[in-house]
């Protein structure tokens, strides 16, 4: 069977990196964040927890953006969350790390064309330490590496 790529979009935006909106409480899945108070929002360049911003013992963060690959093909990626976390690339759900738990590592495969494609990362953390990693493998290459700042502009 052959695969249908997802098709890079144009994207016109008056910033650069991550819109990250910040929800303070107790959630125990992502699913919750949409109905939630947002407690704040900010930019930053990649997806890191901002400890500085996200100071409550329990919160959830939602990251919206654009990622950008370099080459068409079947890209692999690899999520480990504690809490939990929910990847999306292009409106479909690529790694579900939903729920409380400590630091797991999912994956999963999506067809991309060269270029931009809308992402989307939904974290939660109910509480003691947290761990947010995403990482990618892709055509020509099947060692994962860190998704970096630069990918996301």
């Amino acid at each position: 069977t052959k695969t249908s790529l997802n098709r890079a979009v144009m994207v016109k935006r008056n910033y650069t990196g991550m819109q990250v909106q910040y929800f303070a409480g107790h959630f125990k899945t992502v699913k919750d964040l949409p109905a939630a108070a947002l407690t704040g929002k900010w930019n930053q360049p990649g997806i890191e927890v901002d400890a500085k911003q996200a100071t409550a013992g329990s919160f959830g963060l939602r990251y919206n953006g654009v990622i950008t690959v370099p080459e068409s093909g079947i890209y692999t990626f690899y999520l480990t969350a504690d809490d939990g976390a929910v990847l999306t690339i292009d409106h479909k759900t690529v790694v579900d790390n939903d729920g409380l738990h400590s630091a797991i590592e999912k994956n999963g495969q999506i067809a991309l064309e060269k270029g931009h494609h809308f992402f989307n990362l939904d974290f939660i953390e109910g509480g003691g330490g947290y761990k947010l990693q995403l990482e990618y493998s892709g055509p020509g290459s099947t060692t994962p590496q860190p998704v970096t700042a630069d990918m996301l502009k």
